[in-house]
Formats: C-alpha cells, structure tokens, sequence
C-alpha cells in the first residue's frame, strides 16, 4: 500500500529541514561568532577582565556543537547558556558602565527558557526573573555619579553599543524561529497520527483492503451521484483465521492495485464515484479465491456496470 509522503522545502526564516541539534548548533555559532568579537575587541583596547573571560566564553561555546550532537536531551544546555551570558552582562556593565548597552542581552534573553519542554512550570519563571532583578540592580548600581572601571571613549562606546543592539536582534529573530520550529515539528506529528488513525480506522489489518465502513462511506458517495454501480461479495467458509490468510491473500494482491488507484489507504476522491467504482470492481474479474488442499474455493465473477 502507498504511503503519503509529505516533503518539506527548506525554509531559513522557519528553520524548517532542520534538525533539532542542528537549529541549536546555529544559535551556537552566533553566540561563538560574538564573543570572538568581545575577545579580540577587548584585547586590542587591553580591557584584561573582560578579555580574559571571552576566552572562556570562546572556547565555552567551541566546545558546544560537539556536546550538542552528543546529546539527546539538549535543554540543560540552554540553562548553561543563560547564566554564561548573566555573567557576561554582569562584569560587562561593572568594567565598562551602562552605556555600551550590554545590559539588554538581559531583556532579550527572558523569553528563552519558554521555549523549553519542561517539567517544572515555575522554572523558566524563575530564570526570566533572575534576569530582571540582576537588570534593575545594575541599572541601581550604574546610577548618576558612576565611574566605570574602563573609560571607553565616544566612538567605541557606540560600537559596542551598536554591536550589543545589533546582536539583540538578532537573538529576537533566531528565539521566534525556534518557536516556529518546535510548532513545525508538532504540526508533522499531528499529521502523521492523524494519517495513522484513518488508515487504522479504514483498513482491515488482515486484507489490508477498505473495511466495511470505509466501504460504506464509498458507496454512500457513489449512490449519491445518481450513476448505475455493480456490488460483489465473496465469502470463505472456512473459520479458521490462518486458511483464511491463505485464501484471501492471493485475491487482495490483485485488488490493492486498483483500491490504490483509487485513493489508497485513505477515502477515495469523490471527483467521478461510477468510475472509480469500476476500477474497483472490475478487479474482481481475474481475482480467483484459491485456497491450498481441501480449502473450498469460491469465484466471484463480475463486470463493470454499464
């Protein structure tokens, strides 16, 4: 029997095609790509703390694509990530102040852990309000009459903060995209569960042929269009389940051919129903019922209304 078979194109905005690790391995690559940026950055202006713990975070998240694919429940990597980029902020807006805009990876960050499949409700809770309380307090603490550790001058200043907004952005864009992924990923489930109900629903496990519903369903459609149409039932006297197999399976090898043109394990189309009877039906033309030894044999011979 034909399966349906649904291809997806790959599309970079829904992030559909990916894989799961793959669409953690590019959020990866970005955060990898930004804090290369932080490192080199840092150590030309020779901002020591700041480019001491982006070699940290440098080889942090080089290290992460290889544990990404090595790992099959992958939302503990995600709360790693969070508090790596806490930190960061943290020592960010006490060597370098509030200006630089550091602060608001804090806001673009909140949303993340509820985009994770777990247990506990309160926790992504608790990590978005860890991120406020740490914002406000830093915004407190880099109040008016502050001196940063680090002066940066005008033109860097608006670098970083430039970058920092640039990189929010982008986080944005890429946290949106993970819920479009894991809402692409539920609609295919739904779908094949859906698919794997009516097959269920409408074939018979032993034949592999419409039931007697999906068979109902059919001639009720066919009766509706007003065209003549032809029945032919068949029956084995034998009531033992395996004679039965054997009987019915060389006839159903025929059959399947024309139940597939005519829709496969799903409800036929209802575009011309005295036709697809036909071919149906028609099959039973050269579909013997041969059983083995004693096994009676019963013949149905029918032709196509006309």
């Amino acid at each position: 029997m034909k399966k349906q078979t649904h291809t997806h194109e790959f599309n970079v905005l829904r992030l559909s095609g990916l894989r799961e690790d793959q669409v953690y391995t590019i959020g990866d690559l970005g955060c990898l790509a930004a804090h290369v940026f932080f490192l080199v950055s840092f150590s030309v202006l020779g901002i020591v703390p700041m480019a001491a713990y982006n070699v940290f975070s440098v080889g942090f998240y080089a290290v992460m694509p290889f544990v990404i694919r090595k790992t099959k429940n992958r939302t503990p990597l995600m709360f790693l990530v969070m508090p790596e980029i806490m930190l960061h902020t943290l020592l960010a807006v006490i060597i370098l102040g509030w200006t630089p805009g550091f602060s608001m990876y804090l806001i673009y960050i909140m949303a993340i852990p509820f985009l994770m499949p777990l247990k506990r409700v309160w926790v992504p809770y608790l990590f978005s309000g860890l991120c406020v309380v740490e914002f406000i307090a830093l915004r407190i603490f880099c109040g008016s009459g502050y001196s940063p550790v680090y002066a940066l001058s005008d033109s860097m200043t608006l670098v970083y903060y430039l970058v920092n907004t640039f990189s929010g952005a982008v986080i944005i864009i890429y946290i949106a995209s993970i819920y479009m992924f894991y809402r692409e990923i539920m609609q295919r489930r739904l779908i094949s569960k859906n698919e794997s109900l009516q097959q269920h629903a409408s074939v018979d496990p032993l034949t592999q042929l419409f039931n007697r519903r999906s068979m109902t369903d059919f001639l009720k459609r066919i009766k509706e269009s007003g065209k003549p149409y032809t029945i032919g039932l068949g029956t084995s006297t034998t009531s033992r389940r395996s004679t039965t197999a054997s009987v019915t399976t060389p006839a159903t090898r025929r059959l399947k051919p024309h139940q597939e043109s005519c829709g496969g394990s799903s409800l036929p189309r209802a575009t011309s129903p005295a036709g697809e009877a036909r071919n149906f039906f028609s099959s039973f033309l050269t579909a013997g019922w041969k059983g083995a030894g004693s096994t009676p044999r019963r013949y149905v011979r029918l032709s196509p209304a006309r």
